[in-house]
This record gives structure tokens, sequence and C-alpha cells, in this order.
């Protein structure tokens, strides 16, 4: 049976600003290394639009 992963990348206090910083090495390693065992992936039609 497939195993149904959930992520999101924000701040605890629930911020989300992926165009305002980078991530450091370390990060960056752990979500390639998670990318890496997936079969698939899916993206909102409004998760990459920009605010305005």
């Amino acid at each position: 049976m497939a195993k149904l992963v959930f992520g999101m990348m924000q701040s605890l206090d629930g911020y989300v600003d992926n165009m305002g910083f980078a991530s450091g090495p370390a990060l960056f390693c752990h979500f390639i290394e998670e990318a890496r065992g997936l079969t698939g992936c899916a993206y909102g039609r409004r998760m990459l639009a920009q605010p305005g």
C-alpha cells in the first residue's frame, strides 16, 4: 500500500515566503534526500501564485 506524505515550507508562526530566504546546505540536503524517495508530487493551483 502506498504512503502519502504531506509537507509544507513555513515557519512555526505560519509565515510562508519562499523567495525571501535561502536554506543552508544541511537543510537543502535534507529536502533533496526526502524528494529522492518520492514517486510523484502534486501542487495546488494557487500554491505558487504571486500575491497581489
